[in-house]
């Protein structure tokens, strides 16, 4: 309700502003697992959930926190001249993520100005296929590949990452005989990205 007039008001305040965000609430479709309600506030970024609690209405948008696509609107002249990348973003290979995220990247350090818009909230709709454990270790799983692809890059190493998925999926097993989820996710979260940025590092780079 009122999302439209929310954008249009804060667009005709700040007509020096070319991106713009707002809130993201979760709709699930159905009952969700009992488990995804105690984990959803360590995983709500792979829901592209935005709680305004980490930024006051108005405030300027920051590379710290981005505003998702599913709540986004940017100024026609400028998504003109920042394109999405198209090797980002979910695939039949992978839940990978980011292409508004590099966009809003570019923009902020090009120097264009961002603003959150306080009365543009929206639902944004997670149908029963999201929410599962599969769906959660895809998304991590893309965010490492990027990281991964990063590091390559840079000509890091990925020392102890092995390690690091070794010891995620450990976390998740034992955690899920023994421990509440609020623990265990953790160890798939760490270990998915952990196996994305392994797979980021072994890419092939042949045309």
């Amino acid at each position: 309700e009122d999302w439209i007039d929310g954008y249009c008001d804060t667009f005709n305040r700040h007509p020096d502003v070319a991106i713009f965000g707002g809130a993201i609430d979760p709709w699930f479709e159905g009952e969700p697992p009992a488990w995804l309600p105690m984990v959803l506030p360590i995983v709500e970024s792979a829901y592209a959930i935005r709680r305004m609690n980490a930024a006051a209405p108005e405030d300027p948008i920051k590379a710290s926190f981005l505003p998702f696509g599913a709540n986004l609107a940017i100024r026609k002249a400028e998504q003109e001249r920042f394109l999405y990348d198209p090797k980002l973003g979910p695939n039949a290979d992978t839940q990978m993520r980011g292409e508004e995220t590099a966009v809003i990247l570019r923009m902020l350090e090009a120097g264009i100005k961002g603003i959150w818009a306080p009365r543009a909230r929206v639902r944004h709709f997670l149908p029963k296929q999201r929410q599962t454990e599969a769906f959660l270790r895809g998304v991590y799983h893309g965010l490492g590949l990027i990281s991964g692809r990063r590091m390559k890059e840079r000509g890091e190493d990925g020392a102890g990452l092995r390690w690091q998925a070794f010891m995620g999926e450990a976390r998740y097993v034992l955690g899920k005989m023994l421990l509440s989820p609020s623990i265990w996710i953790k160890g798939l979260r760490h270990a998915s990205s952990a196996k994305g940025r392994i797979a980021g590092l072994q890419e092939s780079t042949a045309p």
